[in-house]
């Protein structure tokens, strides 16, 4: 039997996971459903305001009726993101999830469905949204971006970054020169002419763009009246990595890259960890200042030290091996987990702070 609390619990989900937009409910069923790939793999974002799925803010029945749709078709698993503007707010997330949990045995079984936590500096942005309209940025198209020869980059990915502390020392994650996960980010892309535009909530920002042509990286300051109003990123090319390693089984390797021309520490870009195998891998990076790291499993994680540090220009090729890490660098590993464990914390809850404000 429900009893009042639980009630109250159900109907505060249902209200939150109910907002929409009048845009959102027209959308085309295809552009709502399948992801790039045309394959069905539900990723919905669970923000303060709304519901996205697939760039369209949609309400929990129009989901509801999605994945009823696809279900004749076989077992498929959902992710929902969840915001810090979702986990902050005085009803928490346990109503959403219970709202989702409802339909578990009806859409999720036997795959089941995951849950994750977004990024603070793509949370931000999720929470600012309350509309479709609040998605549509063409009416902001003031800014562009060209390759070396001048030429639009079309469908090229842009990010919007604070050059600000704290929001600014989370890495952006790269694999193969695009966003990893555009989850976790304020990210757009451009149209056929290269143009695009976003929402600003920085007076002093970074604008980054990535195309299969290359890398562009600009700063931009508000507060400057004597600074020149830049509307336009050119790409540089990539530079490329060969990497291979000593000892392939018992290594991951990482690469962090501060782009060339930008003098401050942040913003700075990873390519996550990736594994070496046999044969050697070969990785495509912003031109900068990379450092590369080797990591190793202590305990129940992996943890890694800086090995080498490489500068690089736009077309550089370079080929890199990894040795097999001794005890002395295993020892130096354990030592700087304990030190990050310690900080991880404190900076977490600075973003947090920096966020709700």
């Amino acid at each position: 039997m429900l009893n009042f609390t639980s009630i109250k619990s159900l109907l505060i989900g249902f209200a939150l996971l109910s907002m929409t937009s009048a845009v959102a409910q027209d959308a085309p069923r295809d552009a709502i459903r399948f992801d790039d790939n045309g394959e069905f793999n539900p990723t919905i974002i669970v923000a303060k305001h709304s519901l996205i799925w697939n760039g369209h803010v949609v309400t929990w029945n129009r989901i509801v009726e999605e994945f009823r749709a696809e279900r004749p078709n076989g077992a498929f698993q959902a992710t929902f993101y969840f915001t810090g503007g979702v986990h902050r707010s005085k009803e928490g997330w346990q109503p959403r999830k219970d709202k989702i949990m409802a339909v578990y045995s009806e859409f999720f079984e036997p795959l089941g469905v995951t849950y994750a936590s977004v990024m603070p500096r793509g949370g931000r942005y999720w929470d600012s949204i309350r509309s479709q309209e609040d998605l549509d940025s063409s009416h902001a198209k003031k800014w562009r971006v060209i390759d070396a020869n001048g030429k639009p980059a079309n469908q090229a990915q842009v990010v919007v970054i604070p050059s600000k502390e704290p929001l600014s020392i989370l890495s952006v994650s790269l694999k193969n020169g695009r966003i990893e996960n555009p989850v976790h980010e304020q990210m757009v892309l451009t149209d056929s002419s290269g143009r695009f535009g976003f929402q600003k909530f920085d007076d002093e920002f970074f604008v980054v763009a990535m195309h299969a042509s290359g890398f562009g990286i600009t700063k931009v300051s508000e507060t400057d009246d004597d600074a020149p109003q830049k509307t336009e990123i050119t790409l540089r090319a990539w530079a490329t990595l060969t990497v291979s390693a000593e000892n392939p089984s018992d290594q991951k390797i990482s690469f962090e890259t501060r782009p060339e021309g930008i003098a401050t520490r942040y913003p700075s870009f990873s390519t996550g960890k990736i594994v070496p195998g046999k044969e050697p891998i070969t990785i495509r990076i912003p031109s900068g200042t990379t450092v590369v790291r080797s990591s190793f499993k202590i305990g129940d994680s992996w943890f890694g030290i800086p090995t080498q540090s490489l500068t690089l220009k736009p077309n550089d090729v370079k080929n890199i091996s990894i040795p097999e890490p001794g005890q002395r660098d295993r020892q130096r590993a354990e030592q700087l987990k304990r030190h990050s464990e310690r900080n991880t914390e404190k900076k977490l809850g600075c973003i947090d702070d920096l966020v709700d404000n």
